[in-house]
C-alpha cells in the first residue's frame, strides 16, 4: 500500500534593521529633552541621544507590533552600549531595560569592537571629541550585531539535533555532563554557568547565547577605522516543530532552521568615483561571502547529507530520548546589512549559490546617506536557500509578494530601512 504524503506550508517571519546606533554616539546629551508627542514620528534628524533612544525604542514597537505583526525573529546590526565611568559590567544598551522582554522577546547583543578588547581607540577618539559629546576618556564603548528571538520559538546550539518536544535546558541536562539523578536545582545552577560567557554584560546569562556561534569573516588587527573593523556572522539555531504559523499540529520530525545576522565590509571612499577602490571593497566581501557559504552553511549541511552526522568519522553518539537524526532538510536565512547593491558580482555569487532574495524587487532602497534622509541605494537584504533543496523555488516565489521595506516616517531615525520578510518553507510529510 502506498504512503501518502501531506504537504504543508510553513511561514516564518523576519525583520532585519541596521539601526545605526554608531550615530547616537556622535551626538550631543541632552538630559532636558522631552518628546514632543507620542510617537515623535519625524523626518527630522534627532538632535540628541536622548531623542535618538527614545525614537529608535518607538520605531521598533511599532516594527514588531504592528507592522511586522511579531516576526519570530529579529536580527539588528550596528548595536551600542556605553558607559561613561569604563564599568563595561554596568554598560548602558541602546535599549532600555528589559524593553524586548516586555515584547515577548529574548534580547543578546554581540559585541565585535570595544575599548576594552582593542587598543586601536581611533573611532572612539572620534566620538569622545565630537562636538558637545560629553563623554571622557574612561568611556566604555562597544557595537556589534544583536538578535531577538520571540519567546515561544525554541534555541539550540547548532551542532545539537533536539527532537520534537525537548526544551534547550532539558536538553543541556541529559546531553552533557550532569546526569538525570542530579537535583534539578544544582541541574539549572550548571546551565546557567554553561550559558555564561565572559565576565561582562556583553554576554548575559540567556538561551540565545548558548545557541548562537560567532564566526568572523574579516580577521587582522583592528586599526581603529571603518576598513579593518572586524565583521563576523552571528549564527543562530531554530528548531521549528510546525506549530508557529499552523494549525496543523506538529511535524512528524525537527526542522531546523539557521539565521546567520550578517554585516560585511564596506571600505572608506567606496563608491566615490574611485574604481580601484570598489574593485578592492568587492574582493573582501566575496572573500567573506566564501566563509558563509563554504565553511559555514556547506560545512553544517554536508555534516547531516554526506556524513549523516558523524563526528571525527565516527557514529554520532545518539541519545534517543532527546535527540533524532532523521530531520527535514535544514533551511539557512542570511540576512543583515550586506553592503553592496543588486548589480554587483556579490549579489550575483549569492544567486548563484541557490539562494532566494527574500525582497520580490528592489525598487525602494535601504540606505540613505544620513538620518531622516531618503534611501538612494539598496545594502540590505534578506535571503533564504538552498534552493531546490530546502526551499522549492516556484512555491517560495508566489508566497513572498508582500516581503517589503519599510520607508515610513518612523524608520528614519537610522540611515538604514527595516526590511520585513516571510520565510516560505515547504515541506512533504508521510501520513
Amino acid at each position: 500500500m502506498t504512503q501518502k504524503t501531506k504537504k504543508r506550508d510553513l511561514d516564518f517571519f523576519l525583520a532585519n534593521w541596521n539601526v545605526g546606533g554608531a550615530k547616537l554616539l556622535e551626538l550631543p546629551s541632552n538630559p532636558e529633552w522631552k518628546p514632543q508627542n507620542s510617537n515623535q514620528q519625524t523626518k527630522e534628524p534627532p538632535q540628541c541621544r536622548e531623542e535618538f533612544r527614545y525614537r529608535l525604542q518607538n520605531a521598533l514597537i511599532l516594527l514588531i507590533t504592528q507592522i511586522g505583526n511579531y516576526p519570530h525573529v529579529v536580527t539588528l546590526q550596528e548595536v551600542v552600549q556605553y558607559e561613561k565611568n569604563g564599568d563595561f559590567k554596568q554598560a548602558k544598551n541602546l535599549f532600555a531595560e528589559k524593553f524586548f522582554e516586555n515584547l515577548g522577546y529574548n534580547f543578546q547583543f554581540f559585541p565585535l569592537i570595544d575599548t576594552l578588547k582593542h587598543s586601536a581607540q581611533a573611532k572612539w577618539n572620534k566620538v569622545i571629541t565630537a562636538e558637545n559629546s560629553g563623554w571622557s576618556d574612561k568611556t566604555y564603548f562597544a557595537q556589534g550585531n544583536a538578535i531577538l528571538v520571540r519567546n515561544d520559538v525554541s534555541v539550540f546550539p547548532v551542532w545539537s539535533i533536539p527532537k520534537i518536544g525537548i526544551k534547550l535546558q532539558e536538553y543541556f541536562v541529559k546531553k552533557n555532563t550532569f546526569s538525570e539523578e542530579t537535583d534539578s536545582s544544582t541541574q539549572l545552577n550548571n546551565i546557567e554557568k554553561m550559558c555564561e560567557a565572559g565576565d561582562s554584560n556583553s554576554y548575559n546569562k540567556s538561551e540565545i547565547s548558548c545557541s548562537s556561534e560567532i564566526v568572523f569573516v574579516e580577521q587582522g588587527l583592528y586599526f581603529g577605522d571603518r576598513n579593518t573593523e572586524p565583521r563576523a556572522a552571528i549564527v543562530t539555531h531554530i528548531v521549528l516543530d510546525g506549530t508557529l504559523s499552523s494549525s496543523e499540529g506538529k511535524l512528524k520530525k525537527p526542522l531546523d532552521l539557521f539565521i546567520v545576522n550578517l554585516h560585511l565590509t564596506t571600505l572608506f571612499n567606496e563608491r566615490e568615483g574611485i574604481p580601484s577602490k570598489d574593485e578592492e571593497a568587492c574582493i573582501r566581501r566575496l572573500k567573506q561571502l566564501d566563509i558563509v557559504f563554504n565553511d559555514i552553511i556547506s560545512r553544517y549541511n554536508s555534516w547531516k547529507q554526506v556524513k549523516n552526522y558523524k563526528l571525527r568519522d565516527e557514529e554520532y553518539p545518539l541519545k534517543p530520548k532527546i535527540e533524532a537524526t532523521d530531520r527535514h532538510k535544514p533551511v539557512w536565512v542570511i540576512a543583515g546589512d550586506f553592503n553592496f547593491t543588486p548589480e554587483s558580482e556579490e549579489y550575483n555569487y549569492i544567486k548563484k549559490r541557490n539562494f532566494l532574495d527574500l525582497i520580490p524587487d528592489h525598487k525602494v532602497g535601504t540606505k540613505a546617506s544620513g538620518l531622516a534622509k531618503e534611501p538612494t541605494l539598496t545594502l540590505d537584504y534578506a535571503f533564504a536557500g538552498p534552493l531546490y533543496y530546502s526551499i522549492q523555488p516556484d512555491n517560495a516565489r508566489s508566497r513572498i509578494w508582500r516581503n517589503r521595506v519599510e520607508t515610513g516616517g518612523f524608520a528614519m531615525v537610522s540611515d538604514h530601512m527595516p526590511i520585513i520578510v516571510k520565510v516560505p518553507i515547504h515541506i512533504e510529510e508521510k501520513e
